[in-house]
């Protein structure tokens, strides 16, 4: 073991060369065919079968297809995370004019070096006519829904015109730094649509919703008064709700009686009088009132009916006086025609519309004629027809408060 010397010694440790006949063959240089296409020549050994031909064609078809559907390497950007090229809108898309304003999803920002992050977004702004993003939109109001829709509004209109969304602001609101702007966020537990409609009532220059129903108007009062818009309120009594009277009175007033609307009530109740309560579903139009106040209405009804008809019925005879044969007391036959039809009339809608309608005044001539050929000639004068004008401006002027 001592006697080992050190050529010895190098001789175990380090790696042998390989020998003259251990050391493997040069590759055989390739050779040109006439063609120009250069190949090498395989060496066939003892394990090749005599199909190995047609495998080998087989798996250089395969590799030549695997190649041909393979995609080419994906080049990255050049730009750093805090560099990168703006995203442009495409300026042939089309733009539609409602309301909603701002679409955000979440789309990865392609050719970027980092791993995407919570920024990495693009949101497709979809430019509107009203609420969209401006210099002077510090605020932004959240919806509730299926799509995040965002309307960026003036704090200080919203403020100024609601005391509750300033609030809520203060108290539930977060600041968010949206294209190097600070905005508040607000987020409501509303729809969209009810979001839009309300904006729309606060901003004066906006086109207004449409109220097409006295559902809708119940539904736009309730969502002003939640947030007390007073203006907004203002501007739904002043245009839908008068424009509801005309038609349908009764649900009018339960609809002022809902919302506690006082000053509506007045002019209201005159056109109460145009209902016919026998003909009318209470329990639809009254349904949001209480039991005295559809007792008021009925109260009132019946004692409308009976101021008028005590009216027509003392009206003095001068004026409406007739010298026919028949009329021999001097009272005019076709008078008395209007007093007898006067009190069916009345008792179901007392106004004077209908008393005072040439229908009615030609039906009381015709059966008046029937016994006193002078009547018909009578009602035409001049004098009765004074009458006849004084009688009805008695009748309106009797009073019609609830």
């Amino acid at each position: 073991m001592l006697s080992l010397t050190v050529d010895h010694f190098f001789t175990l440790i380090l790696p042998r060369r390989p020998s003259a006949s251990t050391m493997p063959l040069p590759p055989t240089p390739t050779k040109k065919a006439s063609n120009g296409i250069g190949f090498r020549k395989r060496r066939r050994t003892n394990h090749d079968s005599a199909g190995s031909s047609d495998d080998a064609d087989r798996e250089f078809k395969k590799r030549v297809k695997a190649d041909e559907n393979s995609q080419p390497a994906q080049v990255l950007s050049t730009y750093p995370y805090s560099h990168r090229p703006p995203l442009h809108v495409n300026p042939s898309t089309t733009f539609s004019l409602t309301p909603s304003v701002t679409t955000s999803t979440t789309v990865p920002i392609s050719c970027s070096n980092d791993v995407l992050r919570s920024c990495d977004t693009i949101k497709p702004t979809i430019t509107k006519k009203y609420f969209a993003p401006k210099n002077r939109s510090d605020l932004i109001i959240w919806g509730q829904g299926n799509e995040m829709i965002e309307f960026y509004v003036d704090s200080q209109t919203i403020f100024t015109a609601s005391p509750v969304l300033q609030l809520q602001t203060v108290h539930y609101g977060f600041l968010r730094e949206d294209l190097g702007v600070k905005r508040a966020i607000l987020s409501l537990d509303e729809t969209s649509g009810a979001i839009d409609s309300l904006l729309r009532l606060i901003y004066p220059r906006v086109k207004k919703p449409r109220v097409e129903s006295s559902e809708r108007l119940s539904d736009l009062l309730d969502l002003c008064q939640r947030y007390a818009v007073a203006q907004a309120i203002h501007y739904l009594c002043s245009t839908a709700l008068r424009d509801l009277v005309r038609e349908y009175p009764l649900r009018a007033y339960g609809i002022a009686c809902r919302f506690n609307l006082k000053s509506e009530i007045p002019s209201i109740s005159r056109e109460i009088l145009r209902a016919d309560l026998s003909k009318t579903d209470l329990g639809y139009d009254l349904a949001y009132c209480t039991p005295d106040q559809v007792k008021r209405i009925l109260k009132f009804h019946e004692r409308r009916a009976g101021e008028a008809i005590k009216l027509v019925a003392e009206v003095s005879a001068e004026g409406l006086t007739c010298g026919g044969e028949y009329c021999e007391d001097g009272v005019a036959e076709w008078w008395l025609e209007v007093v007898k039809g006067s009190r069916h009339l009345l008792q179901k809608k007392p106004i004077t519309e209908e008393l005072f309608s040439p229908e009615f005044l030609a039906g009381c001539c015709r059966r008046a004629a029937i016994r006193c050929s002078q009547c018909p000639f009578t009602f035409l004068s001049s004098r009765s027809q004074h009458k006849l004008a004084i009688v009805k401006d008695q009748i309106d002027s009797l009073p019609c408060r609830l």
